[in-house]
Parts: C-alpha cells; sequence; structure tokens
C-alpha cells in the first residue's frame, strides 16, 4: 500500500451520514487502488450501520472513543501501516481520479506535507446562501483535506490535543508544519465541501475564546509547542480516562 486514508468521524446524524456516504461514494470510485482506508469513530452511534457502501473488511477499521478530532486523527495515524497519511474530512467530495493525482504530486515532489488542493467550492446552506469558492492560501490551514508524511507528522507533535471540539486545530498544524518547512505547496484541483450544504449552523462557529487563544500561543511559542507535543508523543491519541480500551486497537 502506498497511502493511508484517514477520515475523522464525530456523530452520525443524518446530515453528516448523507455527506459522509457520499464521500465513501467518491473513494469506492477511486481509479487509484493501492490505499488502506481508516474511519476513526469518536462516536457510538453504529456508524457502520448507516453507510451505503460496505468496504472491504481489512481496509477498513471502525474505533469507537470520546475525545476531538485531534485526538482521533493521532489514532488514525497510529494506526496507519504507511508513511503517507492522506486525512480527509468526512464532508468532501472529488473526483474518479483524485487519488491518483495526489500519489502522482506526491511522488514528484517529495514534499512532506502539502494541502492537494488549491480551491474549495463551499455550497450554499449552513452558514451561506450561495455557493462560494475558497482559496486555499486564504485559509492558511490544512482544512478539509492534506497530505503529511508520517514520520513528519509526528516530527512536528502531531495533531494538537489541546484543542477540544472544533476550531483552529487544522490551523495549529499548518502553523507548525510551515515553521519547519517554510512552504508548504498546493496541488492544483478543487474540492467540494458538501458540510455546508446538508448542515445547519452549529457549535462550529463562531470559534469559542479558548481554541482561538490556543493557536495564538502556538504562533507565539512555536519552538516550544512543538517541543511539548514531540515530549507528549507516547500519550498522542491514547490517553483517554473515557475510554474502554478493550474497543480500540491497532489491529
Amino acid at each position: 500500500m502506498n497511502i493511508s486514508v484517514i477520515i475523522p468521524w464525530t456523530k452520525g446524524t443524518p446530515d453528516r451520514l448523507e455527506g459522509l456516504n457520499i464521500l465513501f461514494d467518491c473513494i469506492k470510485r477511486q481509479t487509484f487502488r493501492d490505499f488502506e482506508l481508516i474511519l476513526v469513530e469518536m462516536s457510538r452511534d453504529g456508524t457502520s450501520t448507516y453507510l451505503r457502501y460496505k468496504p472491504d473488511q481489512h481496509i477498513v477499521k471502525f474505533y469507537d472513543g470520546i475525545m476531538s478530532k485531534s485526538w482521533i486523527c493521532n489514532v488514525g495515524a497510529r494506526a496507519s501501516k504507511t508513511n503517507n497519511l492522506l486525512f480527509i474530512d468526512a464532508d468532501t467530495e472529488f473526483g474518479d481520479t483524485y487519488f491518483s493525482q495526489v500519489w502522482d504530486f506526491a511522488d514528484r515532489f517529495k514534499n512532506k506535507m502539502f494541502l492537494p488542493w488549491d480551491k474549495c467550492m463551499m455550497l450554499e446552506g449552513r452558514d451561506e446562501p450561495t455557493c462560494r469558492q475558497v482559496d486555499a492560501h486564504a485559509m492558511k490551514a490544512c482544512a478539509h483535506v492534506w497530505f503529511v508524511n508520517k514520520d513528519f507528522y509526528w516530527k512536528i507533535g502531531g495533531m494538537n490535543e489541546k484543542y477540544m471540539g472544533y476550531g483552529a486545530e487544522d490551523q495549529d498544524l499548518w502553523e507548525r508544519g510551515l515553521h519547519v518547512e517554510k512552504y508548504i505547496p498546493n496541488m492544483p484541483y478543487t474540492l467540494k465541501h458538501t458540510y455546508h450544504h446538508f448542515h445547519p449552523k452549529d457549535s462550529a462557529y463562531p470559534l469559542n475564546d479558548r481554541r482561538v487563544e490556543q493557536r495564538i500561543e502556538t504562533m507565539q511559542f512555536i519552538d516550544r509547542e512543538i517541543n511539548w507535543l514531540v515530549r507528549n508523543q507516547n500519550n498522542l491519541g491514547r490517553d483517554n480516562p473515557f475510554l474502554d480500551r478493550s474497543n480500540w486497537g491497532c489491529d
């Protein structure tokens, strides 16, 4: 296998499940097949029961936890069998050759980290009445989808688990990756973001003050933050006092 595709998943409301099913439909149609698929479940709602597309058992793993998006991303990274991690938010849509283009870009340019998109179409719905296009450079974040070598991912500390809930954790990773690499390229591709279409406005916006403060702290003391995360790497994606550890593993 060349790529580990990691999908963080939090809760199975009908609209979010519809977005996840659309993503799985996209994955099923991919012309590039040399990947493993890891769906990391944070909810206890039995998501697998509601998926229209049932991947072969050997390429999908279901986990169960009660932590943040950062935590489940780190669980997925630890479970992966390759050194190439492709994180995909569970509300993303793309064409049949997308994985092939991502792998070609990774193989050709050898970047340790890159955004495999340069534009994202936000469908009308949650926070905007009209469809709009967002430029990746304007966002300055590993939003929606990002590719990273696993060794580099852990070198900069993985996802920062100080963030609880949603917001700013993607920017935090982007800031640390940019600090080390000095440049994070974009692959020319336009993604579609379905969550804005299916889901009403909820607690994801606006950002709460604590998440904003945490990101500012990372930007101001970035070397200290990387060192702290690396020192605590043994616990990243594992240290969860609420988790029934019999329900998860890296098998």
